[in-house]
């Protein structure tokens, strides 16, 4: 209401007696038909341009684009994790947002390859990859007589690595289901609903 008398007096005020401004309830307005306007952080909005391949949100139901945006770039760091493989993205990312940052897709896109450049270079030194197994293997061993210190190294704690990659289905998929089961009782579609926290209960057991 606050932005319908916002505009209202900002149109009256702009053209005075020449344009009429009323509001109009949404009534039986199927929820599906109302546009709605994404609002996210200025971290995760770049991931909008992501959201734009699907459908938007309908009115009422909570923006998934937070989800998307830290699981992107969580998994992208865990699967591709390689120092020097991160920094030459980041390179990438910097060298799209010199070219082409004058649009908005262009920053969007440069700011997300800046997040996976960033995610994959901290995982690779989490697994200690420098250009897969160069420096451990070829570099290292020139300059020390020890193994090199390795927080995580998943070619030999595969087991631990799986689990790591179950925790974060643990977590995203539930959430996902939970947020469905909110947006269809919002919607009145009590059936799809109960539907998604049967499969949800089904998952936890």
């Amino acid at each position: 209401r606050t932005g319908a008398g916002a505009l209202k007096q900002a149109v009256e005020r702009e053209f005075p007696g020449k344009v009429e401004v009323n509001q109009i309830g949404f009534g039986d307005l199927p929820h599906g038909a109302v546009p709605t306007l994404l609002r996210n952080s200025s971290f995760f909005k770049p991931f909008e341009l992501v959201m734009g391949l699907f459908k938007p949100p309908t009115y009422g139901t909570a923006d998934p684009t937070w989800m998307v945006g830290l699981s992107f770039t969580i998994f992208y760091g865990f699967i591709m994790g390689d120092a020097f493989y991160g920094l030459a993205i980041v390179l990438i990312a910097l060298w799209i947002k010199a070219k082409f940052g004058k649009s908005e897709v262009g920053r969007s896109a440069g700011t997300i390859a800046m997040y996976m450049g960033v995610s994959s270079t901290i995982f690779g030194v989490i697994y200690g990859e420098y250009a897969g197994g160069f420096v451990e293997k070829t570099v290292w061993p020139a300059i020390s007589s020890g193994s090199m210190p390795v927080l995580f190294h998943r070619a030999h704690e595969t087991t631990q690595l799986l689990v790591l990659a179950i925790m974060f289905g643990v977590f995203l998929i539930p959430t996902a289901l939970i947020m469905g089961v909110r947006a269809d009782w919002h919607h009145g579609h009590k059936k799809h609903a109960i539907e998604k926290a049967g499969m949800c209960m089904g998952l936890i057991a």
